[in-house]
Protein backbone atom coordinates (compact mmCIF):
# COMPACT_ATOMS: atom_id res chain seq x y z
CA UNK A 1 0.00 0.00 0.00
CA UNK A 2 1.71 3.13 -0.77
CA UNK A 3 1.64 6.38 0.78
CA UNK A 4 -0.26 8.30 -1.72
CA UNK A 5 -3.18 5.43 -1.07
CA UNK A 6 -3.17 6.05 2.27
CA UNK A 7 -3.02 10.08 1.90
CA UNK A 8 -6.13 10.27 -0.22
CA UNK A 9 -8.04 8.09 2.18
CA UNK A 10 -7.04 10.05 4.68
CA UNK A 11 -7.85 13.43 2.84
CA UNK A 12 -11.46 11.14 1.64
CA UNK A 13 -10.47 12.28 -1.72
CA UNK A 14 -12.89 9.37 -3.15
CA UNK A 15 -12.23 9.64 -6.71
CA UNK A 16 -8.71 8.86 -6.41
CA UNK A 17 -9.35 6.25 -3.83
CA UNK A 18 -11.55 4.82 -6.12
CA UNK A 19 -9.54 5.13 -9.31
CA UNK A 20 -6.49 3.62 -7.06
CA UNK A 21 -7.97 0.47 -6.44
CA UNK A 22 -9.17 -0.21 -9.54
CA UNK A 23 -5.52 0.41 -10.92
CA UNK A 24 -4.08 -1.49 -8.30
CA UNK A 25 -5.88 -4.96 -9.59
CA UNK A 26 -4.85 -4.18 -13.10
CA UNK A 27 -0.68 -3.89 -11.49
CA UNK A 28 -1.61 -6.97 -9.85
CA UNK A 29 -4.15 -9.10 -10.44
CA UNK A 30 -4.12 -11.47 -7.28
CA UNK A 31 -5.18 -8.67 -5.58
CA UNK A 32 -3.20 -9.01 -2.07
CA UNK A 33 -2.17 -5.51 -2.14
CA UNK A 34 -6.20 -4.58 -3.10
CA UNK A 35 -7.47 -6.44 -0.67
CA UNK A 36 -5.64 -4.58 2.14
CA UNK A 37 -6.56 -1.18 0.23
CA UNK A 38 -9.54 -1.97 0.02
CA UNK A 39 -10.17 -3.07 3.33
CA UNK A 40 -8.58 0.29 4.58
CA UNK A 41 -10.59 2.30 2.58
CA UNK A 42 -14.02 0.61 3.84
CA UNK A 43 -12.79 1.07 7.11
CA UNK A 44 -12.13 5.67 6.95
CA UNK A 45 -14.86 5.73 4.09
CA UNK A 46 -18.65 4.78 4.76
CA UNK A 47 -19.25 6.81 1.10
CA UNK A 48 -16.27 4.73 -0.77
CA UNK A 49 -19.63 2.56 -2.59
CA UNK A 50 -22.73 4.01 -4.58
CA UNK A 51 -25.92 2.22 -5.05
CA UNK A 52 -25.22 0.04 -8.22
CA UNK A 53 -26.99 2.09 -11.37
CA UNK A 54 -27.10 -0.41 -14.74
CA UNK A 55 -24.24 -1.35 -16.56
CA UNK A 56 -23.62 0.81 -19.93
CA UNK A 57 -22.11 -1.72 -21.84
CA UNK A 58 -22.98 -5.49 -21.84
CA UNK A 59 -20.88 -7.91 -19.84
CA UNK A 60 -20.31 -11.34 -21.66
CA UNK A 61 -21.57 -14.01 -19.19
CA UNK A 62 -18.99 -16.42 -19.78
CA UNK A 63 -16.08 -15.89 -18.35
CA UNK A 64 -13.77 -17.22 -21.23
CA UNK A 65 -14.99 -14.28 -23.35
CA UNK A 66 -13.46 -11.77 -20.87
CA UNK A 67 -10.73 -9.59 -22.14
CA UNK A 68 -8.63 -6.72 -21.53
CA UNK A 69 -11.31 -4.84 -23.76
CA UNK A 70 -14.26 -5.81 -21.38
CA UNK A 71 -12.01 -5.57 -18.66
CA UNK A 72 -11.53 -1.58 -19.95
CA UNK A 73 -14.70 -1.02 -20.27
CA UNK A 74 -15.90 -2.23 -16.85
CA UNK A 75 -13.26 -0.13 -15.39
CA UNK A 76 -14.88 2.97 -17.50
CA UNK A 77 -18.65 1.84 -16.26
CA UNK A 78 -16.76 1.12 -12.37
CA UNK A 79 -15.48 4.66 -12.89
CA UNK A 80 -18.53 6.03 -13.38
CA UNK A 81 -20.98 4.17 -10.91
CA UNK A 82 -18.89 2.91 -7.94
CA UNK A 83 -20.32 0.09 -6.66
CA UNK A 84 -20.11 -3.31 -4.71
CA UNK A 85 -21.52 -5.35 -7.04
CA UNK A 86 -19.53 -3.58 -10.20
CA UNK A 87 -16.53 -3.48 -8.02
CA UNK A 88 -16.88 -7.39 -7.10
CA UNK A 89 -17.36 -8.02 -11.27
CA UNK A 90 -14.91 -5.80 -11.78
CA UNK A 91 -12.29 -8.31 -9.13
CA UNK A 92 -13.20 -11.00 -10.87
CA UNK A 93 -12.90 -10.13 -14.18
CA UNK A 94 -9.27 -8.49 -13.53
CA UNK A 95 -8.27 -12.14 -11.90
CA UNK A 96 -9.35 -13.82 -15.12
CA UNK A 97 -7.71 -11.34 -17.53
CA UNK A 98 -4.78 -11.14 -15.41
CA UNK A 99 -4.50 -15.02 -14.63
CA UNK A 100 -0.87 -15.00 -17.03
CA UNK A 101 0.42 -11.67 -14.83
CA UNK A 102 -0.76 -13.21 -11.97
CA UNK A 103 1.42 -16.86 -12.12
CA UNK A 104 4.72 -14.46 -13.64
CA UNK A 105 4.66 -12.10 -10.48
CA UNK A 106 4.57 -15.19 -8.52
CA UNK A 107 7.49 -16.69 -10.39
CA UNK A 108 9.29 -13.61 -9.88
CA UNK A 109 8.37 -13.52 -5.95
CA UNK A 110 9.48 -17.03 -6.00
CA UNK A 111 12.80 -16.29 -8.12
CA UNK A 112 13.64 -13.11 -5.29
CA UNK A 113 13.23 -15.19 -2.41
CA UNK A 114 15.46 -18.00 -3.73
CA UNK A 115 17.95 -15.29 -4.55
CA UNK A 116 17.85 -13.72 -1.44
CA UNK A 117 17.94 -17.33 0.57
CA UNK A 118 20.86 -18.23 -1.79
CA UNK A 119 22.63 -14.95 -0.52
CA UNK A 120 22.27 -15.35 2.66
CA UNK A 121 23.56 -18.43 2.62
CA UNK A 122 26.65 -17.30 0.92
CA UNK A 123 27.07 -15.22 3.68
CA UNK A 124 26.49 -17.23 6.47
CA UNK A 125 29.01 -19.70 4.95
CA UNK A 126 31.41 -17.07 4.56
CA UNK A 127 31.16 -15.83 7.78
CA UNK A 128 31.83 -19.13 9.43
CA UNK A 129 34.46 -19.64 7.12
CA UNK A 130 35.91 -16.32 8.49
CA UNK A 131 35.52 -16.93 12.05
CA UNK A 132 36.90 -20.69 11.40
CA UNK A 133 39.84 -19.02 10.39
CA UNK A 134 39.76 -16.22 12.56
CA UNK A 135 40.21 -18.92 15.80
CA UNK A 136 42.61 -20.82 14.50
CA UNK A 137 45.17 -18.16 13.86
CA UNK A 138 44.46 -16.42 17.16
CA UNK A 139 45.29 -20.06 18.69
CA UNK A 140 48.24 -20.72 16.86
CA UNK A 141 49.71 -17.15 17.97
CA UNK A 142 48.46 -17.92 21.59
CA UNK A 143 50.86 -21.52 21.29
CA UNK A 144 53.36 -19.76 19.94
CA UNK A 145 53.77 -17.17 22.61
CA UNK A 146 53.64 -19.97 25.24
CA UNK A 147 56.84 -20.94 23.36
CA UNK A 148 58.45 -17.87 23.41
CA UNK A 149 59.67 -16.87 26.95
CA UNK A 150 59.78 -13.40 28.06
CA UNK A 151 57.70 -10.04 27.47
CA UNK A 152 57.06 -10.97 23.92
CA UNK A 153 55.35 -14.85 24.51
CA UNK A 154 53.21 -13.17 27.29
CA UNK A 155 52.07 -10.68 24.59
CA UNK A 156 52.00 -12.98 22.00
CA UNK A 157 49.76 -14.83 24.32
CA UNK A 158 47.12 -12.34 24.98
CA UNK A 159 47.11 -11.16 21.73
CA UNK A 160 46.35 -14.66 20.48
CA UNK A 161 43.55 -15.20 23.13
CA UNK A 162 42.18 -12.33 22.03
CA UNK A 163 41.78 -13.28 18.53
CA UNK A 164 40.53 -17.12 19.36
CA UNK A 165 37.31 -14.98 21.37
CA UNK A 166 36.73 -12.37 18.18
CA UNK A 167 36.78 -15.58 15.99
CA UNK A 168 34.35 -17.57 18.55
CA UNK A 169 31.89 -14.36 18.93
CA UNK A 170 32.09 -14.32 15.18
CA UNK A 171 31.46 -17.80 14.81
CA UNK A 172 28.49 -17.42 17.37
CA UNK A 173 26.90 -14.78 15.78
CA UNK A 174 26.72 -16.72 12.80
CA UNK A 175 24.56 -19.15 14.42
CA UNK A 176 22.53 -16.35 16.07
CA UNK A 177 21.55 -14.73 12.82
CA UNK A 178 20.81 -18.27 11.04
CA UNK A 179 18.28 -19.21 14.09
CA UNK A 180 17.12 -15.97 14.11
CA UNK A 181 16.17 -15.92 10.69
CA UNK A 182 14.78 -19.70 10.34
CA UNK A 183 12.31 -18.70 13.74
CA UNK A 184 11.00 -15.56 11.42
Amino acid sequence: MTQNFIDAVETRNLASVRMMLCNELLLDPRGKSFAEMLQLAKDKLPDLFEAEKPSRFSIPSNPEEWDVEVLSQMKRDLNMNFSVEKLALFVEMAKQVGNEKAKALDEEEKRRREENRQKRSKERSTRKTTGTIVTGSGAVIAITGLCIEGTIGTVLSILGGAVVIGGVILLSTSGKSDSNKQAK
